[in-house]
């Protein structure tokens, strides 16, 4: 499992390293000038947008999108799992069968995931400001967002009395 969670991580770092070209830029231009012309100045400024872009942004997405993608391995009924991707967003879908509870630990493991590690990140090296950008992902569980809309309609499946799977999975499952 952790060797295909590795994999799936690595797939989209490569997928949406285009993020880090204009910090890679940025960083570029900024060691030019102190090389060309002695200004140095502008590379430690250079060199946080890149790790903020790096570590921070795309980082926290790939914590996110593993989170899930560990929970839906976890699922009993889930044979696959499609990636629909586009510029600016993937989408895990599971193919197979996914219960209600199922469900929704899939829609709170990836921003829960990213909450843990920001808050570790956070008691770690508090003065990064690193921790922000996971932590942050806390807020997609509003439900004007994927994993929020998600989560309602788990809890929705889970309250309905007509819902055959709206008992929490047992361990002999």
């Amino acid at each position: 499992m952790i060797a295909r969670t590795l994999r799936f991580g690595a797939n989209l770092f490569l997928r949406y390293s285009w993020v880090l070209a204009a910090p890679a830029a940025f960083a570029g231009t900024a060691v030019w000038l102190g090389v060309s012309y002695g200004a140095w100045g502008t590379v430690p400024l250079a060199w946080g947008i890149f790790v903020h872009a790096s570590i921070g942004l795309l980082g926290s997405y790939i914590v996110h999108e593993c989170g899930h993608f560990v929970a839906l391995g976890l699922c009993r009924g889930v044979i696959a799992v499609r990636v629909e991707a586009t510029l600016l967003r993937t989408s895990l879908k599971p193919e197979g069968e996914i219960t209600a509870w199922e469900s929704l630990v899939v829609a709170l493991a990836g921003p829960l995931g990213c909450l843990i590690l920001g808050a570790a990140a956070w008691s770690a090296i508090p003065q990064s400001g690193l921790a922000w950008w996971y932590v942050s992902h806390f807020a997609l569980l509003a439900p004007c967002f994927g994993d929020g809309r998600a989560a309602i309609a788990a809890v929705r499946r889970i309250s309905d009395r007509t819902c055959p799977d709206r008992q929490p999975p047992g361990p002999c499952r």
